[in-house]
């Protein structure tokens, strides 16, 4: 009989201190809910912390700089690319290189999975780039990109939020 009774105390106290499930949905919400207003409200960063290829390499950025600048006025990013080129340009940098102003966005929110889509296209010299970032409520990201000369990579990343510009 003793033997029951210490796992028994356990189970309730653990259970009294974990957050029940429509606790842990309304933290999200509300988590979601801040991302929507820093999104219309802030520009904002993505730092990527992982490339992962078409190939399936994912390979670590941590300590690389990169950085996808987005702001109302202009889209500016600068990403290592690891991958295989379809077409080459003897006079491309190698990584996923733009700078778009006055971006064409198109922005949607996914309420059901808590989650807000940017979608948009970009150009450098005669490679065009079709993007996806996807960012979630928990302040991380995922950054997709389509090029017409090279293979898809994506990223996953953090972004930071800052005052407009």
């Amino acid at each position: 009989m003793k033997h029951l009774i210490i796992p028994l105390f356990l189970l309730i106290g653990l259970s009294a201190i974990g957050q029940t499930k429509a606790e842990k949905k309304e933290a999200e919400q509300k988590a979601y809910e801040n991302l929507k207003n820093q999104v219309n409200n802030s520009d904002f960063q993505f730092i990527a912390n992982w490339a992962n290829t078409q190939r399936g390499r994912r390979i670590n950025l941590i300590g690389n700089p990169n950085y996808l600048n987005f702001s109302k006025k202009k889209i500016k990013s600068d990403l290592p690319y690891f991958g295989v080129a379809q077409m080459s340009n003897y006079n491309s940098p190698g990584g996923i290189i733009f700078e778009l102003e006055d971006p064409e966005v198109i922005k949607e929110f996914n309420d059901k999975k808590l989650s807000i889509i940017f979608k948009f296209s970009a150009k450098n010299g005669n490679e065009a780039f079709n993007c996806t970032l996807t960012l979630y409520k928990n302040d991380t990201a995922t950054f997709s990109v389509f090029s017409s000369h090279r293979d898809n990579i994506s990223y996953d990343g953090n972004i930071t939020f800052k005052e407009l510009e």
